[in-house]
């Protein structure tokens, strides 16, 4: 090596001290050797920082998802997951997850219109989302895998069939039944926007066929029996009326509101058939529900006229003693006036109650009861003398007049409800009904709606 090459002596420690850490780490990595690579996390760690880099905010669109659709299993706090999915549908506007679910949760909250937008916006990014982040390993209900598995089409048409749309709530629903994945859901709600739309025929084989899916949907059964009604088929209405139970039990847990809201009370109208006086009211208040130009208008205001033609009288409720023919001929006479108190509020049902006690007399002492030795038990009479059972009238019904208000919506003048009492009630004191017998009463109820 020539002298102008050679080492100096600095370059000659710092070879000396590379070669002394080399092989110190060698032996130091032999004592203490590195954690294993866990190579699946270690790809998903660069999976989700090129991800990031790619398209900014997925890591937090993921946890805003997670977090929302706890909430919405647990099918309660439905407002704070809306909130967590208005901001994943703001950091990722292009994906389908966060938009559909935004419209479960808002169709929950009966947001009708965010909830018709954002699955539209689902179905157009993927029409064949289905919010499968519901199912729940530990709920192996129906329920459950119903909710999971719910086609884009059934919620979205829920939601725009609710917020007027009825056009494109038929459009999807049919969408739904042609490609073969209708349920008894799916089958309801296509009948109630055919019947919306005034297609009575296809509304009829819709709702009947919801009812075949699923036995137990008595609101199906009451929407077929009105379907039939507006189709003018009285045999076929009653018929399935008769096979749909308790109306109350509908209109009362109903989820959602009837397609349109205004059916409500003409399905409630229609199922009080047997108490005419409560569906005469509830026509009326269908009819100041109804559009100018629902198509239903006019079968409606047929009942009315038909209901208004009745004699109130033959509605007479009596209970004690007495007969019934010359209580009818008195409430008959005082019916117009009773009638005329009610003029200003049309939409509310008064009762008028009128207790009457008969002229006390003396009872006979009953007569001793004389059992021969050995005779069998006598049996109990099997009929107990009316002025016997009918002597005092029950508790709660003191002897007086008394007129109370049904009111089926909220909402009505109280003033105007109240003055409608009060003159009900000073018709009620100068009506002449025959006085009970002695030592009995009478109670008579009756049914007084403003006249037409």
């Amino acid at each position: 090596m020539s002298a102008g090459h050679a080492p100096t002596a600095r370059s000659l420690v710092i070879a000396a001290l590379v070669t002394l850490a080399a092989g110190g780490a060698a032996a130091q990595s032999k004592r203490h050797p590195r954690p294993p690579v866990d190579a699946e996390a270690e790809a998903e760690e660069k999976s989700d920082f090129w991800e990031e880099v790619v398209r900014p905010g997925a890591r937090r669109y993921e946890q805003l998802l997670v977090s929302a659709t706890d909430i919405l299993r647990m099918r309660t706090g439905f407002e704070r997951s809306r909130e967590l999915l208005v901001e994943a549908t703001a950091v990722r506007a292009d994906l389908p997850e966060a938009w559909g679910y935004l419209g479960v949760a808002t169709e929950k909250l009966r947001d009708w219109k965010t909830c018709a937008a954002a699955y539209g916006k689902a179905y157009q990014l993927d029409a064949t989302w289905r919010p499968s982040r519901l199912a729940s390993k530990n709920d192996t209900s129906t329920q459950n895998r119903n909710a999971a598995g719910r086609p884009l089409e059934l919620g979205w048409a829920t939601c725009l069939s609710r917020s007027g749309d009825i056009d494109r709530a038929t459009d999807a629903l049919e969408v739904l039944v042609a490609r073969g994945e209708a349920t008894a859901e799916s089958w309801l709600r296509l009948g109630e926007v055919y019947m919306a739309a005034g297609r009575l025929g296809e509304a009829v084989t819709a709702l009947d066929q919801a009812r075949s899916e699923r036995a137990g949907n008595m609101l199906a059964r009451w929407l077929l029996a009105v379907a039939y009604d507006r189709a003018r088929r009285p045999g076929d209405a009653e018929a399935a009326a008769a096979d749909a139970g308790d109306v109350n039990n509908v209109t009362r847990d109903s989820s959602i509101p009837f397609v349109p809201a205004s059916d409500y009370w003409y399905v409630r109208a229609f199922g009080s058939r047997q108490r005419p006086e409560h569906a005469l009211v509830l026509f009326r208040t269908y009819l100041g529900k109804a559009g100018a130009d629902s198509p239903w208008r006019a079968r409606a205001q047929e009942h009315v006229d038909a209901l208004d033609a009745l004699d109130l009288a033959t509605r007479v409720d009596l209970e004690g003693a007495g007969e019934r023919a010359p209580v009818e001929k008195a409430v008959r006479a005082a019916m117009p006036g009773l009638r005329a108190c009610l003029a200003a509020v049309p939409e509310v049902l008064i009762e008028l109650r009128i207790t009457q006690i008969g002229p006390a007399k003396a009872l006979p002492p009953p007569r001793p009861l004389v059992i021969r030795r050995g005779a069998p038990p006598r049996p109990p009479p099997s009929r107990i003398p009316p002025q016997i059972l009918a002597r005092r009238p029950p508790e709660a019904q003191s002897p007086g007049v008394r007129a109370t208000a049904t009111i089926f919506e909220p909402g009505v003048d109280d003033a105007a409800r109240n003055a409608a009492i009060d003159c009900v009630e000073k018709v009620g004191m100068a009506l002449s009904l025959p006085r009970p017998p002695a030592n009995t009463y009478a109670t008579v109820r009756i049914p007084v709606v403003a006249e037409r």
